[in-house]
């Protein structure tokens, strides 16, 4: 018990000591402040719609988790011990991907559960403890996966943090157990994430943290491993391009996967965390990042990064990613083949807006315009076709468009300070294209 607690405890202190680090690079960086590839208004006035290629909203929705804390159970986090509630929450949120750490043999029972109500599996990820208890989690490990309850297997969890450091724990220990991580992850048929850093954070290095501390694991790694935790004034997209490169420094040639990303309302207003959460999950599919996990389903003992109540109802941050599953999970299990991209150009952008284009199972297109950093301003998309009806939702707000047009190939919309979500019938099934 006191292990548990003492591993959730930390997490308020290294959040501190890495956001503020990290915060004194991403805010004042002019590089990590705009977006490659955009264009001003007065650069490209009047593009002509082109062919643009989308990734399926499935595989999108496919990327996106949560952090749990089965293994804190109620005595630490009483919400966890309400197993139908932590269901019912993980049902609400639309989330199929699950982040944990089993303590021991006795975690199958609630994660089994857990799994079969959600249809979620779970990233197992090694805790931060000493370094016997590290071999004790690799060992469950096996068990967890007969059971067919895991995704990913995942190395030591900021085992250089004070709590692990006083335990005897070293990342030059930590980066050895990731190469047993690996080959037990192999031998059952799953991918192993990387060891994740949570010091070390210092202007002499750039605020590298202690990435660069081991040298390039991609040998005992399929992917990179981040942690994210933007402060405020820092973007969400700058926070995780600047976490991005760190991972690489661990892991040069795997691609990134963040494995915590979260706003602590004590310290973030929850308005802010609730935009930040749609931020980050674009921005995650944009930056070519493998998912991300957001920290958490529940408050914990290390502040107040929840989504959810512990009665399983949302906080603002959990009803705007919410509404962004429900929306883009419409038409998802309608089998309809693609057969083309859609063509559309965007006038009028500012230099940070953003776009991604993805594509329902039933064929219609979504195209998600946000911006992170400017103020509100309208932009015109240009279709290169003309189909029955395009709608502008707003995540933030609800799942009900705010604006729908008919017949039309060109729709004003306004882009605010979060995301907002036009929904392009199917070309085809239109008749127009």
């Amino acid at each position: 018990m006191t292990k548990r607690h003492g591993r959730n405890a930390r997490r308020t202190a290294t959040t501190i000591a890495v956001t503020a680090a990290l915060g004194a690079l991403v805010v004042a960086s002019p590089v990590l402040a705009a977006t490659p590839g955009k264009t001003s208004p007065e650069a490209a006035p009047t593009a002509a719609p082109a062919s643009q290629s989308a990734e399926s909203t499935t595989a999108f929705l496919a990327s996106l988790g949560v952090n749990t804390h089965l293994d804190f159970g109620a005595s630490i986090v009483p919400a966890y011990g309400n197993v139908k509630n932590v269901e019912k929450a993980i049902d609400y949120l639309g989330v199929g991907n699950l982040r944990d750490s089993a303590q021991g043999p006795d975690c199958a029972t609630n994660w089994a559960a857990v799994a079969r109500a959600t249809g979620a599996k779970f990233d197992d990820y090694i805790g931060e403890d000493s370094p016997y208890n590290m071999y004790f989690d690799l060992g469950c490990m096996p068990g967890l996966a007969n059971e067919h309850l895991l995704n990913f297997v995942e190395g030591g969890n900021e085992e250089d943090d004070a709590y692990p450091a006083g335990l005897g724990n070293t990342i030059a220990i930590t980066a050895q157990l990731q190469q047993q991580v690996h080959a037990t992850a192999q031998s059952l048929g799953l991918p192993a994430i990387n060891m994740s850093f949570g010091a070390g954070w210092t202007a002499a290095n750039d605020w590298h943290g202690d990435y660069d501390k081991v040298g390039d694991l991609s040998a005992y790694a399929d992917y990179g491993n981040a942690h994210d935790y933007p402060v405020p004034g820092a973007t969400a997209d700058s926070t995780i391009q600047q976490l991005n490169g760190d991972a690489h420094l661990a892991a040069a040639s795997r691609q990134v996967m963040i494995t915590e990303f979260g706003y602590d309302t004590n310290v973030t207003d929850s308005a802010t965390a609730a935009k930040g959460t749609l931020d980050a999950a674009l921005d995650a599919a944009k930056d070519g990042d493998a998912k991300i996990y957001y920290y958490s389903l529940f408050d914990d003992t290390s502040g107040d990064f929840g989504l959810m109540n512990a009665d399983a109802t949302p906080k603002p941050a959990g009803l705007a990613l919410h509404d962004l599953t429900t929306l883009l999970g419409t038409g998802t299990h309608t089998a309809h083949p693609s057969t083309r991209g859609l063509s559309y150009s965007v006038q009028g952008t500012q230099s940070a807006d953003n776009q991604l284009l993805l594509q329902g199972a039933d064929g219609s297109y979504w195209l998600a315009l946000w911006d992170e950093t400017d103020a509100a301003h309208d932009v015109t998309v240009n279709l290169g076709c003309t189909p029955a009806s395009v709608s502008t939702f707003d995540p933030l707000t609800g799942t009900r468009p705010i604006q729908s047009v008919h017949g039309r190939a060109s729709i004003d919309v306004t882009i605010p300070d979060h995301p907002v979500l036009l929904h392009i019938d199917h070309p085809a099934a239109s008749g127009h294209c």
